[in-house]
């Protein structure tokens, strides 16, 4: 008699330990799904960003180590904080380079992108 009663408490012991795995599990993966929404909702604004900082840009406002990148090509900014920049400018199509031209009352370097066997130089007009 205390050997069937000592089984039937071990497998209600059994069960509801069962049950509370399932339960634990149920709430696991629940939580799981939740963050991989998240995950992809934050990817989908930070590539929105990513495509307003490239597209359409009137004014800039760049800090020292932004990349901007393009279908065409990617720039990389860098400031020292005082009055000096530094512009990186490439193509993505390692076919290609990049030559430009200052010329007198510009207001900066035009920059042009040619095929990589381009025998041209860059010219400065004074």
């Amino acid at each position: 008699m205390k050997k069937i009663n000592g089984l039937k408490i071990a497998n209600v012991i059994t069960i509801i330990g069962v049950v509370c795995l399932g339960v634990s599990s149920h709430e696991y993966i629940k939580q799981n799904k939740q963050l991989k929404k998240e995950n992809l909702h934050q990817e989908t604004v930070i590539k929105k960003q990513e495509k307003e900082l490239t597209y359409n840009v009137k004014n800039l406002d760049l800090q020292s180590g932004n990349i901007i990148k393009t279908k065409k090509f990617t720039l990389e900014y860098y400031d020292d904080n005082q009055k000096d920049f530094h512009i990186v400018l490439y193509p993505n199509d390692k076919n290609l380079r990049v030559v430009s031209e200052q010329g007198q009352g510009a207001k900066g370097v035009e920059i042009e992108s040619v095929p990589s066997d381009f025998k041209g130089t860059t010219t400065i007009i004074q």
